[in-house]
């Protein structure tokens, strides 16, 4: 995505998103500018894509592309300059500007992803307070409608990333939820209004927690008795059931029989007294008779 880029840092950079960015010195502008010269709406740049269309809006004779006049509308891109009122402006690709070597060491490895169609593969690294909103004085500064002038802030603390919403109208939200001032972490959606990013953050998937079930050191010392499948657990079971069943089996049978023995006893005891009684009585009628 280029940007806009003022002579003599008369204002900040401006950047160029779908679908148009307006020039004027009224405060309905994208990008507001007080100098004498300048119309309520004097330019509107056309974007589509990579496509950037230069519109003289003011009927300006004094603007020019490159030295050439613009009496209506000309085609704009990287590297080109116009002035208007005095004023000069340079279309810049950021991506081919060389970074101080100081931000490079800087970098915090915080960074953020618009998912924006019209930012596709642009990442905004964040190395400090960095300021996001419409106005052309914002760190990062999008030409979108309902996005407040100041809208949020973004900034890093002990390694951490923080956002804190600027009063804005229309909200700052982290993964849906509205927030005044949050942590963000990777991955996150952070969404200014319609304008969401996604939260790039350092190290790769190595930093992500663990987690492990706690061993007591007790346990960890006493020996470990190996588990029993529960088929080898069943089978002594079911073998002692088994004996069991045989023993109480037997002890009954044994019952049984000492039961019938004793009821022949019984029977053959009462027999003898039978006899015994009888040879008495006989004996009894024989010394009877003899003595008559």
């Amino acid at each position: 995505m280029l940007k806009l880029r003022f002579a003599n840092k008369e204002h900040g950079d401006v950047w160029l998103v779908e679908p148009s960015v307006l020039l004027g010195s009224d405060v309905g502008c994208q990008v507001v500018l007080k100098r004498d010269g300048i119309q309520p709406r004097h330019i509107d740049i056309q974007i589509k894509g990579d496509q950037l269309t230069l519109v003289n809006l003011a009927a300006d004779t004094s603007l020019a592309l490159n030295g050439q006049p613009v009496a209506k509308q000309a085609e704009l891109k990287a590297g080109d300059s116009f002035s208007m009122a005095g004023m000069q402006v340079v279309v810049v690709d950021p991506k081919t500007e060389a970074r101080p070597a100081a931000e490079v060491q800087a970098s915090s490895g915080w960074a953020i992803r618009p998912n924006h169609s019209a930012l596709a593969n642009k990442v905004y690294p964040i190395n400090g307070d960095t300021v996001l909103g419409r106005a052309t004085e914002c760190d990062l500064s999008f030409s979108v409608t309902h996005l407040s002038r100041k809208h949020a802030q973004l900034s890093i603390v002990n390694g951490q990333l923080m956002v804190k919403d600027l009063g804005s109208a229309n909200g700052t939200f982290v993964n849906g939820q509205q927030v005044q001032e949050a942590r963000l972490n990777k991955g996150d959606e952070l969404r200014l209004d319609t304008l969401s990013f996604t939260v790039i953050g350092p190290g790769g998937d190595a930093d992500k927690t663990t987690v492990r079930a706690a061993v007591s050191p007790i346990a960890a010392a006493m020996p470990q008795t190996p588990a029993v499948p529960a088929a080898a657990a069943a089978k002594p079971a079911a073998e002692s059931a088994d004996r069991k069943r045989v023993a109480g089996t037997t002890a009954f049978q044994k019952a049984v029989s000492a039961s019938e023995e004793a009821k022949q006893e019984a029977v053959s005891s009462k027999a003898n007294w039978v006899i015994v009684a009888v040879a008495l009585v006989a004996v009894v009628a024989i010394v009877a008779y003899m003595l008559s």
